[in-house]
């Protein structure tokens, strides 16, 4: 269940932070996480 809302949590910020910069036009800036690392 830990790591679960510890990537639930990661994924909402950043997709927070992409709406934020979405509003830009210039430069244009969109953010994709491909892959979250949790150490052991």
């Amino acid at each position: 269940k830990g790591i679960t809302t510890t990537i639930r949590n990661a994924l909402a910020y950043w997709n927070a932070v992409d709406m934020i910069f979405s509003a830009l036009d210039n430069p244009k800036i969109s953010i994709n996480i491909a892959t979250i690392l949790l150490p052991k």
